[in-house]
């Protein structure tokens, strides 16, 4: 679980922008009129953004690629934005070629990679690039896009399900309330606001 903090971003697997909100619609393909006008999570309440059946709001736009570059410029980090990241990186593919059944150790040397290439520089495993395409692909996004979002006081926006795009162009969190996620998240934010007392919505 990662709380996402206006104060302090940029956490592993949670990359947070403030600006940029049209740049990113155009880059997400997303259109001026699949945005939505308000998400509003009243106050004590939990909302979900999610691909799935517990979804609060509007359904996901759901990108697919079989391109890992692609998907990191979906959910993931620019390679030059990440020369301070200190990730875990793999060690050598061990893995036989043309084999399709991996092994447990196996699969968690793809997480490593995976999480190496798309969170921090792809350049430090680009050995991995083909191989987490055979063995990971398709990658699926879920894009959530919407002109203002507030969280009450006591509300907790929960992002969950497939890795995320979130983009607000005005985000207002009141006291005590958050922005939870489950998944990794890239969240372009126009504008932020954290209101400290009382206040808000229900």
């Amino acid at each position: 679980m990662t709380v996402i903090d206006l104060e302090e971003t940029g956490v592993d697997r949670v990359g947070a922008v403030a600006s940029g909100f049209g740049a990113r619609l155009r880059d997400l393909e997303v259109a001026d009129d699949a945005v939505v006008d308000l998400i509003e999570v009243g106050t004590g309440t939990v909302a979900y953004l999610t691909n799935d059946g517990r979804a609060t709001f509007p359904a996901a736009r759901l990108l697919v690629t079989d391109d890992i570059d692609r998907f990191k410029r979906w959910i993931g980090r620019p390679d030059d934005e990440c020369a301070d990241i200190a990730l875990e990186l793999p060690g050598p593919w061990p893995a036989a070629p043309g084999r399709e059944e991996l092994t447990a150790a196996e699969q968690r040397i793809l997480d490593i990679a995976g999480n190496a290439y798309l969170f921090g520089d792809s350049r430090h495993v680009p050995e991995y690039r083909r191989i987490l395409e055979s063995h990971r692909s398709p990658f699926t996004a879920a894009v959530y896009a919407a002109r203002r979002v507030v969280i009450a006081p006591g509300a907790t926006l929960v992002v969950d399900g497939v890795p995320a795009a979130l983009v607000f162009e005005d985000l207002t969190i009141h006291d005590t309330g958050r922005l939870v996620t489950y998944t990794a998240v890239n969240a372009t934010f126009g504008r932020l606001h954290k209101i400290e007392g009382g206040g808000g919505h229900g």
